[in-house]
């Protein structure tokens, strides 16, 4: 079993990391599930979608620019594919990223965790295994300085500059 995370790239925006699962529709219209103002995506560009296997497919719901994958696919009105661990997509100029994730299986003592990946070896169904380490994340990237942030420091340093000459520390060949 395995959860999917959605990493939306929309140009001149921050990305946006959102729960993957059936029925989640991505587009300009309000009533989608994801919105993006990307003006080159459709009001109702694409959606994920359970295929028969239990897996997920992304589907092009008709769009005007269609739908390209990484891999050189171009999907065009009701045609799939199927998600790969990594995968990318376009919609107009926003980019997805499709990451797979191991979900978490609840043992029967509610302060433990099992994860499947070492359930099916040698362990007692239910014992305790330690919960998983946070998923990783990128430290905050930092505004840029705003203009009077700038302007501040560069008279900050200017008075500074003025005090010392006045002192006589800053002087002629000093």
């Amino acid at each position: 079993m395995s959860r999917w995370e959605l990493r939306i790239e929309e140009p001149g925006k921050p990305p946006v990391t959102v729960a993957g699962r059936a029925r989640l529709r991505l587009g300009r219209h309000p009533d989608n599930d994801v919105v993006v103002a990307d003006p080159k995506c459709s009001s109702f560009h694409v959606e994920l979608r359970e295929d028969a296997d239990g897996g997920l497919v992304l589907v092009d719901c008709g769009s005007t620019n269609q739908t390209r994958v990484a891999s050189g696919v171009t999907l065009g009105k009701d045609e799939t594919c199927p998600l790969v661990d990594g995968m990318r997509a376009f919609v107009g100029r926003t980019v997805i990223h499709f990451t797979r994730r191991p979900e978490l299986v609840v043992s029967p003592s509610p302060d433990t965790f099992m994860d499947p990946e070492f359930a099916a070896q040698d362990t007692v169904p239910g014992s305790p295994v330690a919960a998983p380490p946070p998923a990783e994340t990128r430290p905050p990237v930092g505004r840029a300085p705003s203009t009077a942030s700038i302007l501040l420091t560069v008279v900050a340093i200017a008075v500074a500059v003025l005090v010392l000459w006045w002192m006589g520390v800053l002087g002629p060949g000093g």
